[in-house]
Order: C-alpha cells, then structure tokens, then sequence
C-alpha cells in the first residue's frame, strides 16, 4: 500500500505559521476535501467493496489524529444512486495534521466500509470502540499494519501504514 502516496508529502500544520485569510481557509478547504475525495475513489479501485463515501465537515473543538474513530468518523449509511454510501466526517481542524495520519484514516475507516458491506461486525463496546480481530484482517486487507496485541481501550484499531523501504538508487 506504499505507492498510495497522495498526502505523503503533505506538511504538519505548525503554531509558527500564519493564520490564513477566510477566503484562503475555504479555497483550502476545498481542494484538501477534493484530495480526499479523490484518494477514496483510487481506494475503492484497488479494494472491491468498499462504499462511496460523502465528505462531510462538522465543526470540532481542536486537532484530532484522523487514525483514531473519533477525529474522522463513518456517520449515516445510506444508498444513493443504486449504491452504497457512508457519510465520512472529516473536522476542519484534523485537515492540517499531515498527509501520512490523514491516509492512515482513510484507509481505517475504508476497513470499516469493508466490514458494513460485508455484514461483518468489527467493532464493540458500549461506544464501539473495541475493533476486533476481524478489522484487524480488514485493515491488513487495506494495506494497514494491524497491532499483535490488541490495546485495552481501542483493541485492534491502531493500525499504521507501513514504513516505506528506502530506495537504494539503483537499477
């Protein structure tokens, strides 16, 4: 899943810089939220089953890793057009965190929209944030690193990408 490299090189928001005007904050916004949209449609040409998805941008209160279920969250379900949807709520304030959390999110909950169409039920828990064994297959199937053990609170749900190998140069 190395080559999905569409956010790789996107920088880490910092306190040093500037606040943009609001008219850059939405042209921003815009093409960051065309960027995710366009990085879940190569997601579902690679992985058959995965659900369309609608961006949406609930306000939140503070950055949040867009790794965890509850920075980016798979809201409604719904069928439009013939097919399946999952609304993806995507906080303004977890667009700045960087390329590398944001595809490691997308790719999470890809693993989700896996296991609804499936019929698989991969997380528990009174707030249902205990992912089981079974995400943990679906995020390996995505191309994510599931843990060996799972964690006390979020079981099997912190996944990473892999690290890249480097190139030696060569040919």
């Amino acid at each position: 899943m190395s080559d999905l490299t569409l956010f790789a090189d996107t920088p880490t928001a910092t306190a040093a810089q500037p606040p943009l005007s609001p008219t850059a904050s939405v042209v921003h916004g815009a093409v960051i939220i065309s960027a995710i949209e366009t990085a879940w449609r190569e997601i579902r040409r690679r992985f058959d089953g995965v659900p369309d998805i609608s961006v949406t941008t609930p306000p939140t209160a503070g950055a949040q890793d867009p790794t965890k279920c509850t920075a980016l969250r798979t809201g409604r379900r719904f069928v439009g057009d013939g097919h399946l949807n999952m609304e993806l709520q995507v906080p303004s304030s977890t667009l700045g965190l960087g390329g590398r959390p944001m595809m490691e999110g997308l790719l999470h909950h890809a693993a989700h929209g896996l296991a609804f169409t499936r019929g698989i039920i991969d997380v528990s828990g009174g707030d249902r944030r205990w992912h089981n064994k079974k995400y943990g297959r679906l995020a390996h199937e995505v191309g994510l690193t599931p843990p060996a053990r799972a964690a006390k609170v979020s079981g099997t749900g912190r996944c990473p990408c892999p690290t890249p190998k480097p190139t030696s140069g060569r040919r």
